[in-house]
């Protein structure tokens, strides 16, 4: 063996040797009074310390042959210490609750002693840059979130926060001084999404049947619950964990957290907290609309090309609305027929499953994490994917109407059948659909009686005039003469049956293929993105996806100039309401 070799080992078998001595001294009686304290039993208690010292000289030997300098003994010492306890824990539990038939080959741990105190040490950096830039003001705070995690331009920053970019240059470098080493850390790491630098916010919405005082609401109006759900979703948390990733006192969690277990938004076990519903993000959001681009040719544009196609047999049905341009037309029957085509697919998680809620409700709380910031650059790297993949179209065009266009669901009522379309949850379509009011109720009434009246309003005596004026400023009719004309479509229940068996089941008929592969392709998809405690909503989930089919559809109508555009919100909200007299 070269001299320079052996003389290097030698030295490093010093340095072990003199480590080592001097952590048995200082710390041989510290660690079997810890052992004690934690067991009780003498006799264990020295078995526990024994194997505390051999891990941390086993430690100790890796970092010298390495060259390494251990820049804190006792921190290694009560971090290995730490993990030898936790071990511990972990083999009796597993002995208690396995027979194993041969006995488990020994490990050697020392591997992974060394990589929990490094394991140790991050989260103790992660905590650290936590609370610096807890401490940070507003403009700092949201200039340093903004460039490193949701890695905006500095161009937007400034913009969105109205000051001019040489500021935000100027505030970045002073916060880069301040922080110089765990940013440095978390620039080495990747983004660290884990954890909640800037308070997310949850909007809800409900799969199901809702009630005038939903739970949601009131969840809503909580950014602490909101972000408990958050930390939650992934994997379980206690309360050290959600206090430290949220940096707010356990004192100040107590109560929101045992609200959220009484209302059913988080369960608990055994002291840890879990989110009890689904919750969405853009980037899952992302995943799936392009599965729908990829199947764009398959499925939306041969559902669009068949409806168009049949135009003369739609006439012919002479239902109420026939003479309106296709081109308006075609919005309703995007949602109508998705509607009858999902409503014939067996095993269907739809409100008939969910369960009943607190509130009364019998729903499935959804969430959706509200991301305004660093939107732009997940929308430039999704928009880069699909053009790679050359599937055609306009990628760009597609999702920036992904983003602009809102919906409320599906919604339906005393015949009345609604596809919320560009106004989610303050149209008063939907407010009627509902009738919570008195107010609402009535106006529910009066319409329902002018549609079966055959539009005559002569009847309607002087106290009932106002209701009648108050349909027609919503505009949900307008009036020539002694008739009130609705502004929507109406079918009788012949008519509506015509146009199921001779254009909507001659279409679910050829678009069935492209629909499994849709399908299978969502399934695959959520079993990868749905966390494990909530795999029994991964069908809720794919159902989900699925009934976006009309929405993503009506989109790629939109882009082909096959869909009317609407010159205002009343014109819009109209497009998808149908009534069915029975």
């Amino acid at each position: 063996m070269p001299k320079n070799v052996r003389g290097k080992n030698k030295g490093d078998m010093e340095k072990f040797y003199k480590i080592s001595n001097h952590i048995a001294k200082e710390y041989s009686l510290s660690l079997l009074n810890w052992a004690y304290h934690k067991l009780g039993d003498r006799n264990r208690a020295e078995d526990l310390a024994q194997e505390a010292l051999l891990q941390i000289f086993a430690a100790v030997k890796k970092a010298c042959d390495k060259g390494e300098m251990i820049e804190s003994e006792e921190r290694l010492v009560w971090k290995i210490a730490h993990y030898v306890w936790c071990h511990y824990l972990r083999q009796k539990t597993h002995l208690d609750k396995l027979v194993f038939v041969e006995a488990p080959e020994a490990e050697d741990e020392s591997d992974f002693v060394r990589e929990f105190a490094d394991a140790q040490e991050r989260e103790e950096l992660k905590c650290a840059l936590r609370k610096y830039i807890a401490r940070l003001d507003f403009l700092q705070r949201e200039i340093l979130i903004s460039f490193y995690l949701d890695r905006c331009l500095q161009s937007e920053i400034a913009e969105r926060l109205k000051i001019s970019v040489g500021m935000v240059k100027w505030h970045l470098f002073e916060t880069r001084k301040k922080l110089r080493k765990e940013l440095e850390f978390v620039m080495e790491t990747g983004r660290d999404q884990d954890y909640v630098y800037r308070p997310k916010q949850l909007r809800m919405g409900i799969c199901g049947q809702a009630v005038a005082q939903l739970d949601t609401k009131k969840f809503e109006e909580s950014l602490v619950r909101q972000n408990i759900c958050i930390a939650c979703y992934e994997e379980p948390k206690n309360l050290d964990e959600m206090a430290g990733m949220l940096g707010i006192p356990k004192a100040y969690l107590e109560f929101d957290l045992r609200w959220l277990v009484e209302k059913e938004f988080v369960t608990e076990k055994e002291g840890r907290y879990s989110t009890s519903f689904l919750i969405s993000t853009k980037e899952e959001q992302f995943g799936y609309y392009e599965i729908y681009y990829k199947l764009r040719r398959e499925l939306s544009a041969r559902i669009i090309d068949e409806l168009c196609a049949a135009e003369g047999k739609l006439r012919e049905i002479g239902f109420y609305g026939s003479d309106a341009p296709m081109e308006k037309l075609l919005w309703l029957l995007i949602y109508r027929f998705e509607n009858y085509f999902l409503q014939k697919k067996e095993n269907w998680v739809g409100s008939a499953n969910a369960p009943v809620r607190p509130d009364g409700g019998r729903y499935f709380p959804l969430g959706f994490v509200r991301e305004e910031v660093g939107v732009k650059a997940q929308l430039a790297d999704f928009v880069k994917r699909l053009k790679a993949q050359n599937l055609g179209g306009e990628p760009g065009k597609f999702i920036e109407d992904v983003f602009n266009w809102s919906y409320n669901g599906s919604m339906n009522s005393d015949n009345f059948y609604w596809f919320g379309l560009y106004d989610f949850g303050i149209s008063e379509i939907e407010n009627l659909i509902d009738e919570f009011t008195p107010y609402w109720e009535h106006l529910h009434f009066m319409l329902c009686t002018i549609l079966h009246s055959d539009f005559d309003i002569s009847w309607i005596g002087e106290d009932r005039k106002d209701q009648l004026a108050q349909l027609v400023e919503k505009g949900f009719v307008r009036i020539e003469g002694n008739k009130a004309f609705p502004n929507f479509v109406i079918f009788t229940e012949e008519q509506y049956k015509k146009l199921i068996d001779e254009i909507f089941e001659p279409l679910a008929q050829n678009i069935e293929s492209a629909y499994n592969k849709l399908k299978a392709e969502f399934e695959r998809y959520y079993t990868d993105h749905i966390p494990a405690h909530l795999a029994e909503y991964r069908e809720l989930k794919v159902n989900s996806a699925l009934g976006d089919m009309a929405w993503i559809t009506t989109i790629f109508a939109f882009e082909d100039g096959k869909l009317l555009a609407p010159e205002n919100h009343l014109e819009r909200e109209f497009l998808t309401l149908m009534y069915l007299l029975r």
